[in-house]
């Protein structure tokens, strides 16, 4: 660690390209620094912290910073500590912390004496407590209600409340008794704190006048990730009550390709419009990249150039290299599993102390990479998530099934007996295990008919137990997995309990978990699993085999885009760039939404340090079935020129692995600029014969029939299975019988690969 006194000045700016000193340098005014990828934007902010007191002689205390998580708000004191001499500090903080620091220093001004803040527990059992009041229990959500309130707060920024942007009425009567208790109570929650600050900074002359004379330097982090509320603060700090700004100066740092957020209530327009509302806004561009080689950035920058809410930038580096991205079509989702465990073993064994990381859209892709990297012996870490068999929804699903075959199982039995909720509580817990306790020889049904016919059960209880033990006696008659899950899913109304009981993304997320289990199942049953006593052995052999073991560094990463923010690995797999599934299905009818999953792509691409493959595959099992899968319309933003792509949907897995293996020793099998149908150039047909790995869940055809002879026209009509009759607008020919066509169907316009289409 670098280690600076006040007086190194020069030393600070050492190190630092022009871009960057630009940033740290100027000691007045409003500066907004747009930092790519990769451009070091922690080191301006702690340089500019420090050289704000070293040259200009800002006294530290008048200095604030503001971050988004602890980790960073820690990482920035630490460089900063260890560039200043010791004595007064700068504070360092995330919003919500450094807002509750103001609103304690002058709680006088709130009208309570003093106050506590609520965890997000206590606010559950707060709003649980008013909803069982009211006599709503079964009609309100206790999570969606407060998700409502918290909407409404982060767009409340006058520093009040308001209620009428919550839409239903009887949610809007619930958080007004919610917010009286918790007046009553001396306490605030979480959102409460942003919007209380406004609120002090809006009603309290006082207070503003001494914040002004305190503070004087304000510099925010990760901008683009910032709300409306948040937007407002900031205004607040830096504007006297003509709306004048008044400190010395204001830094603001982020990325408007970077903003990811806007399901958090992030809106990347607080970047892009940020001149408008100061006026004097110096903006400082900082494109140099200190992580990636270039051709990676390349895609990167082409891939993003297609949004058009953003300001032009272009991300580059002095460090080159060639063939370093590599986009492979493959014919099924096991053959993308196997891919990624080929690649990984390749970069372990010859490019040791290499970090890798595999990258999805969604949580529900883990299972089929999961299953390939228990089978080829693999470790695995999962960052930010659980592993497939372990998460909530699922081991629910399999308790069902654990219990339908083995009527004894106690542990699964106390999963699913009140899940969803029956209305069964601690008290019939313990009468239950009493009984069963006393009289072990008798299975769980059993131990529910005693307790009916001692009458310990009565009415809707016994109604709810009774057609429990009928759920499960139908499960216990039936063979097949798949016919069991996709029953008990319905008859349990597992869907509308996940729905009801976590927040929309969430429910979201372990809904497709669930259809994911689904597919799981039939996937095995293809194989030959077709009991339900096997499929349970299958799934704790999985799970025993995927445990990571003590301080296992050789693991792979396995992630969402999301979840990969902020990171940086050598060599970076991002699988499933599907149309449907990247972007997201939910999101192709909106323009905002298309270009927020392009920056989620682009935020991809440059966690790549080294190499980069992209994979997408030709049939994937979906909703229950093999379902023919289109590339995601991103990939044709990439250029052949920047990316090779190859089509691999005959490949045996041996040809996987040389592909591979040419590529991660920098030997071209083909022209690098050239798309590959079927077989690499290298292709020993000495090899031994293997079959293709096909999807096991379809005996069709792997590879799509590429219709040579038919000449495709504008204004021709084209027949999709899926889509339905529609209008070719567009012809583009890409060469070796490989053509795309963009038509207009009912549902709206693709852009499709003929091959597809009669």
């Amino acid at each position: 660690m670098e280690a600076f006194m006040s007086g190194d000045c020069h030393e600070l700016l050492e190190k630092l390209n022009a871009q960057q000193r630009s940033a740290v340098e100027p000691g007045r005014g409003v500066i907004l620094v747009r930092a790519g990828a990769g451009s070091g934007k922690t080191r301006v902010i702690t340089r500019r912290i420090s050289y704000l007191i070293a040259y200009h002689g800002a006294i530290p205390s008048s200095i604030v910073a503001l971050t988004f998580t602890n980790k960073a708000a820690a990482e920035m004191k630490e460089r900063v500590e260890s560039m200043v001499s010791r004595g007064d500090s700068p504070y360092i903080g995330t919003f919500h912390a450094y807002c509750l620091r103001l609103l304690k220093i002058n709680r006088a001004f709130l009208g309570m004496p003093d106050f506590l803040v609520l965890d997000a527990d206590d606010q559950e059992k707060l709003m649980q407590k008013i909803i069982a009041s009211a006599g709503l229990s079964k009609q309100m959500n206790v999570k969606s209600v407060l998700h409502a309130l918290s909407s409404a707060k982060n767009g409340s920024i006058d520093g009040v409340l308001n209620t009428n942007l919550i839409d239903h009425p009887v949610m809007q009567q619930l958080c007004m008794v919610y917010e009286q208790e918790k007046r009553q109570s001396h306490c605030l929650d979480f959102d409460d704190l942003l919007v209380e600050t406004i609120g002090l900074f809006k009603r309290n002359a006082i207070f503003r006048e001494q914040f002004r004379a305190r503070v004087r330097h304000v510099l925010v982090d990760e901008y683009q990730d910032t709300n409306r509320v948040q937007h407002a603060l900031l205004r607040l700090m830096a504007c006297d009550d003509s709306n004048v700004f008044c400190l010395d100066s204001l830094c603001v740092v982020g990325d408007e390709d970077q903003s990811i957020y806007s399901w958090r209530g992030a809106t990347v327009s607080n970047i892009l419009e940020f001149s408008r509302d100061f006026p004097q806004t110096s903006i400082v561009t900082i494109e140099q990249n200190y992580r990636s080689v270039q051709p990676l950035l390349s895609v990167a920058n082409e891939v993003i150039s297609h949004n058009r809410g953003r300001m032009p930038k272009k991300l580059w580096s002095e460090r080159e290299g060639v063939d370093r991205i590599r986009v492979v079509r493959l014919a099924s989702d096991r053959n993308e599993g196997e891919c990624v465990t080929q690649l990984v073993n390749l970069v372990k064994r010859q490019l040791k102390n290499q970090s890798c990381a595999v990258l999805y859209r969604s949580h529900y892709q883990s299972r089929t990479l999961e299953e390939a990297l228990v089978r080829s012996s693999q470790p695995y870490h999962i960052v930010g998530g659980i592993q497939f068999y372990e998460r909530q929804e699922i081991k629910d699903l399999v308790a069902y099934l654990r219990l339908s075959v083995n009527p004894f199982d106690r542990v699964a039995f106390l999963r699913v007996f009140n899940t969803p909720a029956r209305g069964l509580g601690a008290k019939f817990q313990e009468q239950f295990f009493a009984l069963w306790d006393q009289e072990p020889l008798l299975d769980f049904s059993a131990v529910v008919s005693r307790l009916v016919e001692q009458g310990v059960v009565t009415g809707a209880k016994k109604d709810s137990l009774l057609k429990f033990c009928q759920i499960l006696g139908k499960m216990a008659t039936m063979t097949s997995p798949s016919s069991a899950l996709e029953f008990v899913v319905n008859e349990v109304e597992y869907v509308p309990y996940l729905q009801g009981a976590f927040e929309r993304e969430v429910a979201r997320d372990k809904a497709e978990n669930v259809r994911e289990l689904l597919n799981a199942a039939r996937a095995m049953e293809d194989r030959g699993v077709t009991s339900i006593p096997s499929f349970l052995d299958e799934i704790a052999l999985l799970q025993e085999h995927s445990k990571p073991k003590d301080s296992d560094d050789s693991a792979l990463l396995l992630m969402t885009f999301h979840a990969a923010k902020g990171l940086e690995f050598d060599t970076v797999i991002l699988v499933g760039l599907e149309d449907g599934i990247f972007p997201t299905s939910r999101s192709i009818d909106n323009s905002y939404a298309v270009e927020e999953e392009r920056r989620l792509l682009y935020v991809g691409i440059t966690r790549a340090r080294e190499r980069l493959l992209i994979t997408h595959v030709q049939q994937r099992y979906l909703f229950g079935r093999v379902t023919q899968q289109l590339p995601s319309p991103f990939l044709d933003e990439i250029p052949a020129s920047l990316a090779r792509q190859d089509d691999g949907t005959s490949w045996y897995s041996s040809q996987i692995r040389s592909y591979l293996d040419q590529w991660v020793q920098g030997r071209s099998c083909a022209s690098a600029r050239t798309p590959v149908m079927g077989l690499p150039s290298s292709f020993s047909w000495n090899e031994p014969f293997e079959e293709p790995i096909i999807d096991p869940f379809s005996s069709a055809k792997v590879a799509p029939v590429i219709e040579k002879s038919r000449q495709w026209k504008k204004f021709q009509s084209v027949n999709h299975r899926s889509f339905g009759v529609g209008i070719v607008k567009e012809v583009e020919d890409k060469g070796c019988g490989i053509v795309y066509l963009t038509v207009h169907f009912s549902c709206g316009v693709k852009k499709i690969n003929s091959s597809f289409l009669t």
